[in-house]
């Protein structure tokens, strides 16, 4: 199918989700591997990173980064908030997780953008005493960020941070 979608001119979205049937894949970036490496002209948006759920922020932001430089530049990233059975699945405290959310969020962003050597980040929710991915993303200064969301709260601050926002669950009032 996203083959099909490449051959159409159509641009794809790659949808994560873990513990449930809601979206049949939970290995987002192997399949960004591929996708990037077989899709040879349309954009490639990978919507759904559970980045809250991810042990490693770092370790995404390189991930990205190496599918953005596979593809030469069509790659686009997007993030949700976890819930329900994918919080419990990884015994995740739902506490925190808008907090951790943000800072994997932030965390990613400097990672794809920072360019002059190694940066240390106290967070927290994460620490890191030496941040330096290679290769650095293709496109300059970072691939562009989205959010999926279905509160006025998160959206709001998805526009203050400069990303796009894509509602869910919602309607556009």
């Amino acid at each position: 199918e996203f083959m099909l979608c490449d051959e159409l001119g159509l641009n794809s979205v790659a949808i994560e989700h873990h513990a449930g049937i809601n979206s049949l894949l939970g290995a987002n970036p192997l399949l960004l591997g591929i996708l990037a490496r077989q899709i040879k002209r349309t954009r490639i948006l990978s919507l759904g990173t559970l980045i809250s759920l991810r042990p490693d922020p770092v370790r995404v932001a390189e991930e990205y980064a190496t599918a953005d430089v596979i593809c030469r530049g069509r790659l686009e990233i997007g993030f949700v908030k976890s819930g329900g059975s994918e919080m419990a699945s990884n015994q995740a405290n739902p506490i925190n997780n808008v907090e951790r959310f943000w800072e994997a969020i932030d965390l990613v962003a400097k990672t794809l953008t920072h360019r002059e050597g190694p940066f240390s980040w106290e967070g927290k929710h994460f620490t890191h005493r030496h941040v330096n991915i290679w290769p650095p993303p293709y496109q300059q200064p970072r691939p562009r960020m989205w959010v999926a969301t279905g509160d006025p709260g998160t959206a709001a601050e998805v526009g203050r941070r400069g990303m796009v926002n894509v509602l869910v669950l919602r309607g556009p009032e």
